[in-house]
């Protein structure tokens, strides 16, 4: 099986969607290649305020797991928390890496 990569936002609190695609550093790509999408996620997670990765391997619930790992089992592997800050409010999200299937 074949797999692209998507730089995505998840939204937990939505009914409706579960992902968005943020803008810019490569972000509105798929990538054929998961260390090129793990290079571009890295460049996104630059673009915020302020930015706190996860602890895989250090803090729960990720400390049993890498990214890699969880990417591999549930196809969707948080990367980290970023903040924007727009017009006085304060955004938080988290950004990560999406792994579907290509046909």
């Amino acid at each position: 099986m074949a797999y692209g990569y998507l730089i995505v936002v998840q939204d937990n609190a939505s009914e409706n969607y579960s992902y968005g695609i943020p803008e810019g550093v490569d972000a509105q790509s798929i990538f054929t290649s998961y260390e090129d999408a793990k290079i571009a996620l890295e460049k996104a997670s630059e673009q915020f305020n302020e930015f706190m990765p996860v602890a895989y391997g250090k803090a729960f619930p990720y400390d049993s797991v890498t990214f890699e790992q969880e990417l591999e089992e549930k196809s969707f592997a948080p990367f980290g928390w970023g903040v924007r800050k727009i017009d006085e409010e304060i955004f938080r999200m988290c950004i990560g890496l999406l792994r579907m299937n290509l046909q």
